[in-house]
């Protein structure tokens, strides 16, 4: 968990029987990996939560560079791949219908490690049913008008 989020972080839950090892974890970039055994088949667990799209792009690529990183580890090593990730990345209509929004750079960002480590998001298959993976209500300072955002920014990879 990132020392200046307090209250925030990751949860990966894995059958005791899934023989759960942790692999790695990057505190300052919040990713976490997580090896479970299904049957004979080996599975890296990897949940991620990425960074605002105001943050400093320097963190944005050294975050999508060490979960890119993992991924090939993983594939590399024959494992099969979980990626559970609050994006903070917005992939936009083109890629999940429905989405409200278009693709952010984050968004951006994102699809490039999804392009050219050949992932599927699996929130754009038919397998996911539901868009929306936020719903929250914001308050105009000024008119104390309320508004419902709903967003696309956790994904299923």
């Amino acid at each position: 968990m990132r020392k200046n989020n307090e209250g925030w972080g990751r949860l990966t839950a894995v059958r005791k029987d899934f023989n759960p090892v942790l692999i790695s974890e990057h505190e300052q970039l919040d990713i976490l990996v997580v090896e479970a055994t299904i049957g004979i088949q080996k599975v890296n667990i990897i949940n991620a939560y990425g960074f605002q799209e105001d943050d400093l792009i320097e963190l944005k690529y050294d975050f999508f560079t060490k979960l890119g990183d993992e991924i090939e580890a993983t594939k590399v090593e024959g494992k099969m791949l979980c990626l559970e990730m609050d994006a903070n990345s917005k992939l936009g209509p083109d890629v999940i219908a429905g989405d409200p929004h278009e693709q952010s750079r984050n968004g951006k960002l994102l699809m490039e490690l999804v392009t050219d480590l050949n992932l599927i998001v699996v929130n754009a298959t038919e397998k996911c049913s539901g868009v929306i993976t936020r719903i929250r209500k914001v308050t105009n300072k000024t008119t104390k008008e309320v508004r419902t955002k709903k967003s696309v920014i956790d994904f299923f990879i």
